[in-house]
């Protein structure tokens, strides 16, 4: 059995199967048929690896706070929260959706902020 996250994943042909590689340096045309069969463009190597990472790690430091995230973790992991007893307004987390969604609704307005000033990509690196 595969799994993920100490979860067992499913084998189904519609739930896992190959995934096939898209060369970026083909046809637009041909890419744009591909991703319209399958629903995905795989383009590996196409983003450096350690930019992706660095930047995956900032987005996840930044929800830090919402509630969103298990905040004992490395953050470029970005663990999700698991829904437990929310200790700070006595409701189960699940039910406290609102707070967490105007908690995120803020950081993308602050990053959106960063972006105007150009900001965002000097404190990426």
């Amino acid at each position: 059995m595969l799994t993920a996250f100490k979860k067992n994943l499913s084998n189904k042909p519609d739930r896992l199967g190959r995934l096939y590689k898209s060369d970026p340096h083909e046809e637009i045309s041909i890419l744009r048929k591909r991703f319209s069969q399958n629903g995905y463009l795989y383009l590996k190597g196409l983003l450096n690896k350690d930019y992706v990472i660095s930047f995956r790690e900032w987005v996840f430091k930044n929800l830090k706070g919402t509630g969103l995230l298990q905040e004992n973790y490395d953050f470029k992991y970005g663990i999700a929260r698991k829904k437990e007893y929310d200790k700070n307004n006595g409701e189960d987390s699940a039910h406290s959706g609102r707070a967490q969604n105007e908690a995120v609704k803020k950081k993308y307005l602050q990053w959106f902020d960063q972006l105007n000033t150009n900001h965002f990509a000097h404190n990426l690196s």
